[in-house]
């Protein structure tokens, strides 16, 4: 029997375990799963969603079992980039279960975000200056600015929401190659990327401005449907959502299901 949260995860692909490193890595698993389970249903009876953090090193498990728990917890549609790859993080298929990696540190952590994204967040010190001079041929760019600058003044930037962000629309704003040429070198690139997948994808990078992000939404094609600047802490589509809890409960309850009932039957081990 397959785990329900992936059925065609190539990880199994490189889980080569005896049977006996199986059971043991499937236990491991239990208490993980538990583990999860206990901590999101604790978050959701005191409603403290947006407070949960708790964190399960790579440290605590046999190295052997590794493989086997990556698959079993498998893979979700966010993955995020710090510093050029210093940092790494990859949703799992449990949501607000995520896959940190920390230079050399690996670690599994239960948060809607986990902490390290804000810590990035926060490093990022630049505010938005309108130049106010603009080169020949920008006509909309300084507008557009105008337009950022009263959206990042009214914005909470200090606090994780899950409310609409202020966005602007590239796409539907009258910009040539000059304009967005100005808008670039206004922001900056920042140190933080974003990839999300699903029925379309989105590629979402910070810019040196703290709060103003570039946001991009392609097909699966790759054609573009949507270019924009997005005012917020971090784009709202990109944390897990409070409810989705709900759901971590479920998927770690099924899951344990699934390891317990094929370690009975001799499936496992």
């Amino acid at each position: 029997m397959t785990s329900p949260l992936h059925n065609s995860s190539s990880r199994w692909a490189n889980v080569q375990l005896d049977r006996e490193t199986e059971r043991k890595a499937a236990l491991e698993t239990v208490v993980l799963l538990s583990a999860v389970k206990d901590q999101a249903q604790k978050a959701l009876a005191q409603r403290s969603e947006h407070e949960l953090c708790w964190e399960f090193s790579f440290n605590q498990f046999q190295p052997e079992h590794i493989d086997f728990i990556l698959a079993t917890i498998g893979t979700g549609e966010v993955r995020i980039s710090i510093d050029n790859g210093r940092v790494k993080l990859e949703e799992t298929a449990i949501p607000a279960l995520w896959h940190v990696q920390n230079g050399q540190t690996h670690s599994l952590v239960l948060a809607l975000m986990p902490p390290v994204v804000g810590d990035a967040i926060n490093q990022i010190e630049g505010r938005l200056v309108i130049p106010q001079e603009t080169p020949p041929n920008v006509f909309a760019a300084p507008s557009i600015l105008q337009e950022l600058q009263v959206a990042l003044e009214k914005t909470d930037l200090t606090h994780l929401t899950h409310d609409p962000a202020f966005m602007v629309e590239l796409t539907r704003q009258p910009l040539d190659t000059q304009d967005r040429d100005f808008l670039m070198m206004v922001m900056g690139e920042g140190l933080i990327e974003i990839w999300l997948s699903g029925f379309a994808s989105a590629y979402i990078r910070s810019t040196q401005i703290q709060g103003l992000w570039s946001s991009q939404l392609l097909n699966n094609a790759g054609k573009q449907l949507l270019d924009s600047l997005v005012v917020a802490r971090i784009p709202p589509e990109v944390p897990c959502a409070p409810e989705e809890l709900s759901d971590t409960v479920k998927m770690a309850n099924e899951t344990l299901q699934w390891i317990e009932d094929d370690l009975e039957r001799g499936a496992l081990g």
